[in-house]
């Protein structure tokens, strides 16, 4: 008798058994997709940019000396990776229509994962503050480029906003 029942409710359509193609469909028709396409956000979208700061770094201990220096993206005395050659490095091979699209491909990749050492999240508050010390220019290529960084950021310190409010550069 406890059986029975058991394979009696196994027969019914269950619109929770996604196995089942009647059932699937149903449950399809139910989902709230807005819903589910704010409840599986991983990152909220808070208006924040990507800012590039071309500071001379370290070079990081990850990469060859040899593709750097064929890049030309070191620093004068090859000590550091200068943030300002490595972003005209970027935009070189970008605007290079001679490339062949897996070839570009692939040097954005890796020029792209070592500008990440530039790049710095900024939220509008922090942007509004940086107002007017952002080159347009190069700002078309996907990133806030931070002109005349010296005067407002440093490694060390951060930012300095009182004086970024206060410097307009041209």
């Amino acid at each position: 008798m406890l059986y029975e029942k058991v394979f009696e409710d196994t027969k019914k359509d269950d619109w929770t058994d996604c196995t089942k193609l009647k059932s699937y469909l149903e449950n399809f028709k139910r989902f709230d997709f807005n819903g589910i396409n704010h409840d599986f956000k991983l990152i909220e979208d808070n208006g924040s940019e990507s800012l590039y700061i071309p500071l001379n770094i370290e070079i990081p201990e990850d990469y060859i000396i040899e593709h750097l220096k064929s890049w030309d993206v070191l620093t004068d005395d090859g000590k550091l990776l200068s943030g300002e050659k490595l972003f005209y490095r970027y935009v070189s091979v970008i605007e290079n229509d001679k490339l062949d699209f897996s070839q570009k491909q692939i040097d954005l990749k890796k020029l792209t994962g070592l500008m990440s050492q530039f790049v710095i999240a900024v939220y509008p508050k922090i942007k509004s503050k940086l107002n007017g010390q952002f080159d347009e220019e190069k700002g078309k290529y996907g990133y806030l480029y931070l002109s005349h960084f010296e005067e407002c950021y440093s490694i060390e310190e951060g930012f300095d906003l009182e004086k970024a409010e206060n410097d307009v550069y041209l």
